[in-house]
């Protein structure tokens, strides 16, 4: 949504009322203000996307029964390399 306010505006205003993404996910226009600045739309709905993002990751080490995970410091860029170096 941050990056494509004025193309959903437009098709808002042609009676759209849900775009469909890849994997089926629906987007309901109606949710979103449409009329904000770009500059404000990319803040805003990064703060949602984030959250959202945190909302998953939490249910899902939940649900995966290691909620423990949510209190552990992640590695680094650096440490995820050499990871993914030494399992090949």
């Amino acid at each position: 949504m941050r990056r494509n306010t004025m193309p959903f505006r437009l098709l808002s205003q042609w009676g759209c009322d849900v775009v469909l993404r890849k994997g089926d996910i629906e987007i309901d226009l109606s949710e979103y203000d449409l009329e904000m600045p770009h500059s404000d739309a990319l803040s805003r709905y990064a703060v949602r996307h984030s959250d959202l993002c945190m909302d998953f990751v939490t249910e899902s080490v939940t649900r995966a029964g290691a909620p423990h995970l949510r209190f552990e410091q992640g590695v680094d860029k650096e440490e995820f390399l050499e990871y993914l170096k030494d399992t090949n």
